[in-house]
């Protein structure tokens, strides 16, 4: 699947709330108003509503005020923020991406060859029908694509073959570059960087670099044996970064980066002097050079590189969305601030999710499909690393004859919890509790296998945590939650229903008088 074969792909810096507009900056993000069971859109520069309580899944990010939404097939359809009653496509979509930055996403009708669209919903060109998509479009204007020899390559926005599928595996572009896995032998993973042309700019091996993250700002962080360096675009080592492994968190920008000294973050110069000592539980670039920061006490603000606190240390959590414009929580809802702590908009919100291409390149690059519309694409590893030990492809479910959606489903709507032996796919989407505290949890179970992710209730669906796991029986699992590719510990999960009670062909829980209710969960976590 794409979020297996990419792990680790995505932009590692946020960006500011404190200098001039950037282009990747949110100018849209679909949002709950409190106590609404519909999405709305909110504009993230003035604070006003777009639209209120208009459709039942949260919009694509939106370019030219157009947008992708998921409709009550489980399928996709194209609207304009001018417009959120006629929708422009003819034929609802069963897969979509993101817009590029430009305009451009790529989409499918049912089984039919790949097609190019543009914002007025305009087919630009139409994919040969052996080739599947692995991405959508980047900042590059690149995307991903794989024919049936099981081989990657590049297209541009108008169809045309960019560079030809001759890779065993491939990440998308970032910073004009992207990794590429051009053979396997011995155990190792032999890759090049290349550019928009398919130049080689430098070869590796995961012998010598187990990891690379994606280029940004013409830098990279590698993994060799026991630390991390930091490598520009010819491939030479400009500075060693820190000990250890993991690449979690780490970025550039301008001429200082951010290290980890195994227990907190730091920055430090090109030579490797150190800028800003390292202790910081979590620290992130803004597009103007200061840092979003999280203090030992767990409060958050914005610190420069100076070390001199630009927003103070007065918030629980606080998430960039554009210059002047932050997502905090206020007891139980969600609300827009500016950065001096004044709320931006009259509404506050149940939930928040943020598509727009700011967010990072795996908004640009996940393929979205009617089993996975309801989790924000940022949900990803917080991790920019391509990770050469994780590269399981996704082209079986591409190429196949059969729509994935069709296979996620659950087939049976008198099915009840003794059914997950089954080989058959089950999609559930849950509300309840681990111990005390209310979390959402998207678990798929096909026969014994559990995989999935949750989150947090009232920290939004941006902060997801992976789960991979096995059923012991049919109402108890066992799974392990995983942060950035890395264990964070394990639970034993029960879920607790009544006899009587079925899921629904949409992975509702339907009680015997045919009115939904919240599945409970109960477990156990361990380190």
């Amino acid at each position: 699947m794409l979020k297996k074969l990419f792990l680790g792909i995505v932009a590692a810096a946020l960006v500011t709330g404190c200098g001039s507009k950037s282009s990747t900056d949110a100018d849209y993000i679909s949002v709950k108003v409190d106590n609404s069971n519909m999405w709305s859109l909110l504009d993230v520069n003035n604070g006003e509503m777009v639209f209120t309580d208009e459709f039942f899944a949260p919009a694509t990010n939106v370019v030219n005020k157009a947008f992708f939404v998921q409709n009550d097939e489980g399928t996709f359809d194209l609207y304009t923020t001018e417009n959120t009653k006629n929708k422009l496509n003819r034929d609802s979509y069963t897969f979509v991406t993101n817009f590029s930055p430009d305009g451009f996403a790529i989409v499918r009708v049912k089984t039919e060859p790949w097609q190019i669209v543009d914002t007025k919903g305009q087919v630009v060109a139409t994919l040969d029908k052996k080739l599947g998509v692995a991405s959508g479009f980047g900042p590059d204007g690149l995307a991903l694509i794989v024919n049936t020899e099981k081989k990657f390559g590049y297209v541009n926005t108008q169809g045309q073959i960019v560079i030809k599928p001759r890779y065993v595996n491939a990440a998308p572009f970032s910073d004009g570059i992207a990794i590429v896995i051009t053979r396997q032998e011995d155990g190792k993973n032999f890759f090049e960087a290349i550019d928009k042309t398919g130049a080689t700019l430098f070869k590796g091996n995961s012998g010598k670099y187990s990891d690379l993250t994606a280029f940004e700002n013409g830098y990279c962080f590698a993994v060799e044996g026991d630390h991390i360096v930091l490598l520009d675009k010819t491939g030479k080592k400009v500075t060693s970064v820190n000990e250890g492994t993991s690449l979690r968190n780490l970025s550039v920008k301008n001429d200082k980066f951010i290290y980890y000294d195994k227990e907190f973050y730091g920055v430090k110069d090109m030579t490797g002097k150190i800028v800003i000592r390292a202790k910081y539980p979590s620290l992130k670039f803004l597009s103007d050079g200061n840092l979003l920061a999280v203090n030992s006490n767990g409060r958050t603000g914005v610190v420069d590189t100076n070390d001199e606190i630009v927003i103070p240390f007065e918030y629980d959590n606080l998430e960039y969305l554009a210059p002047n414009r932050y997502l905090t929580t206020s007891g139980s809802v969600i609300i827009l601030i500016n950065k001096e702590g004044k709320e931006v908009c009259d509404q506050a919100f149940a939930q928040v999710v943020n598509r727009s291409e700011s967010a990072n390149l795996a908004a640009l690059v996940a393929v979205l499909s009617s089993a996975n519309n309801q989790v924000s694409t940022t949900e990803v590893p917080d991790t920019n690393a391509f990770d050469f030990s994780n590269l399981d492809s996704m082209i079986s479910d591409l190429l196949s004859s059969e729509i994935e959606t069709e296979e996620t489903t659950v087939e049976d709507t008198d099915a009840d919890l003794s059914d997950f032996s089954s080989s058959e796919s089950n999609v559930l989407n849950l509300t309840g509790t681990f111990g005390k505290y209310p979390v959402t949890v998207n678990l798929r179970i096909k026969g014994n296998d559990v995989t999935g992710s949750y989150y947090y209730t009232k920290s939004g669906s941006g902060s997801p945590i992976t789960l991979e796991g096995f059923m012991i029986d049919p109402v108890t699992m066992t799974v392990n939650e995983m942060v950035g590719g890395q264990p964070t510990g394990s639970w034993n999960l029960s879920l607790l229903y009544q006899a009587d009670n079925q899921i629904s062909a949409d992975g509702k829980m339907i009680n015997a008088k045919g009115k939904e209710f919240e599945i409970q969960l109960s477990g156990t976590r361990s380190n």
